[in-house]
């Protein structure tokens, strides 16, 4: 591939998305074709110069704005976007008064963090947060090289690593014992190399494995026992996500992790990595001494009750993911970080829900009074709960909070709710009515995504910006009204809702929005 810029050449494409490939020289990205699309890194600059720092922590704002000076570049736009969604920008601007290896170490650390959570390549993720920096004045030059080992190995041809990618390219495997084969040739086991093997059940490491990166074992759903080799020095996040069937993990009492009444445990971190998922275990007890309960700790876990220490001190977000026999949490009285309040885990000072017992026979729920809070995915997949009362306190809905709640029906928010997260509310197939607080700003991206029973909405004053997606896929939505402070709506916000019709009160922006988009409108 040669560069259309500054004209050098290089052997491997570095795709960013689809079709679109980044300079490993020069930084520039271009369409297979060798066309030239927007300078994203120069605009973000601009961008920062015209308006501040400050205008890419608005991510709605920067999406908007972005669309209008990169009409040519969606997919480098999304992705900006995407990556602005995980925080990365604080974690940059942080970095500005390091030195510069206190710079690059910190950036590198921040490529580590994304490919890992939000499932993107490593090139994609260097060419964002390259870009960013350089937007932000914490680079000067698109010559960044990391400073250590790249976060997922690319290449298999020095029998050094094994990837996903290279798995696509052609590599299958008849049975287990080719893998294995495979895997002597390996020291590391890449970032989702055996995602979704169906055939893989039963599987011993062998010696020379070192690290199992992010979501190496993504959805093998019928892999039941893995044998961990003595010299395994760290295992990533996620990396046995969607592993529903793994009942047995094995590991060698000398090495850096053992297993523990049925629990993975990294000994140096003190961290709770995984549980095993046996059908014959209702009741699990994490070890006291254990620190950190790890994201998709207990994924799919068959459990009933969960106990924790006095000893935890963090719990990623999404460690309960999908434990939907789960009916309560037991914290112990000693512990200073969380507790248990009527089943249900929160901060100890009861002013954040945590987690939501997804398998509680209630139907309804009445939000404690010291609530301000409610965390990530804390009701998500709740499999019986109706309806909800929401205390006069509560702020803040966070992303995915309510997501998938198949049976709840209504949404009355108190006037005290500032803040609705994104995906807060998709999928929440019966939800038929929705009242919104005067307080909310913005309406988060995707945050009634395919709510299919939800015929009207009305949308408060206070409300400035609705997000991309926002209502998009809820079919029976017949009737929208905005008021005139709307200053922003996203791509697809009322995305296939074909019956519907905006009642806009004193806003042109709205008006201009619907007229584009060929929705039917009338003004109040």
């Amino acid at each position: 591939m040669k560069c259309p810029r500054c004209g050098k050449i290089w052997s491997e494409f570095n795709s960013i998305a689809g079709n679109t490939y980044i300079c490993p020289y020069c930084g520039d990205n271009f369409v297979s074709d060798g066309k030239v699309r927007d300078d994203i890194s120069q605009i973000l600059k601009k961008m920062v110069d015209d308006f501040g720092k400050d205008v890419l922590l608005d991510i709605s704002r920067t999406n908007a704005l972005l669309m209008d000076y990169a009409p040519h570049s969606e997919k480098q736009r999304k992705l900006i976007v995407m990556v602005l969604k995980e925080g990365t920008l604080l974690r940059l601007l942080s970095l500005i008064d390091k030195t510069e290896d206190e710079k690059k170490l910190g950036i590198n650390k921040c490529v580590k963090k994304l490919v890992s959570d939000i499932w993107i390549t490593e090139v994609a993720a260097r060419y964002a947060i390259t870009v960013l920096a350089n937007a932000v004045g914490l680079l000067s030059g698109s010559d960044f090289e990391l400073m250590e080992e790249p976060s997922a190995p690319n290449s298999i041809a020095n029998n050094t690593y094994m990837t996903y990618e290279t798995l696509l390219k052609g590599t299958e495997y008849k049975n287990e014992d080719e893998i294995r084969k495979a895997l002597e040739k390996c020291d590391c086991i890449g970032f989702k190399a055996f995602a979704a093997q169906l055939m893989l059940e039963n599987i011993d490491l062998p010696v020379s494995i070192k690290k199992i990166y992010p979501k190496a074992f993504l959805n093998c759903t019928n892999l039941h026992s893995i044998t961990l080799p003595q010299g395994i020095q760290s295992i990533g996040t996620c990396a046995f996500e969607g592993c529903s069937s793994l009942e047995k993990i094995k590991t060698s009492d000398r090495g850096n992790f053992k297993v523990l009444e049925g629990i993975l445990i990294d000994k140096k971190e003190k961290k709770m990595v995984r549980a095993e998922n046996s059908a014959k275990r209702e009741d699990i007890s994490i070890t006291n001494g254990i620190v950190t309960i790890a994201k998709r700790g207990f994924d799919r876990c068959p459990v009933k009750t969960i106990s924790i220490p006095a000893s935890v001190e963090k719990i990623e977000e999404g460690a309960f993911f999908l434990t939907m026999e789960l009916e309560k949490f037991v914290v112990d009285e000693k512990n200073q970080f969380f507790c248990s309040i009527d089943g249900v885990l929160h901060n100890r000072s009861g002013e954040k829900l945590i987690r939501y017992p997804q398998g509680m026979k209630e139907i309804s729920y009445y939000l404690e009074d010291s609530v301000e809070e409610i965390g990530y995915q804390a009701f998500s997949c709740t499999k019986n709960l109706q309806s909800i009362t929401f205390t006069g306190v509560l702020k803040k809905i966070g992303s995915k909070a309510f997501e998938f709640c198949n049976n709840l029906e209504n949404l009355i928010l108190p006037e005290s709710v500032e803040a609705i997260g994104e995906r807060a509310f998709q999928y929440c197939v019966k939800l038929t009515s929705v009242m919104l607080s005067r307080s909310i700003v913005v309406i988060g991206d995707c945050a009634f995504y395919n709510c299919s029973a939800l015929e009207k909405i009305s949308v408060p004053k206070g409300v400035e910006q609705i997000g991309n997606f926002a209502f998009a896929n809820c079919t029976k939505l017949k009737s929208v009204i905005v008021q005139d402070n709307i200053s922003f709506i996203g791509d697809s916000a009322f995305g296939n809702c074909p019956e519907i019709e905006v009642s806009i009160r004193n806003n042109d922006y709205v008006e201009m929005y619907c007229k584009s988009r060929n929705i039917t409108y009338k003004k109040i």
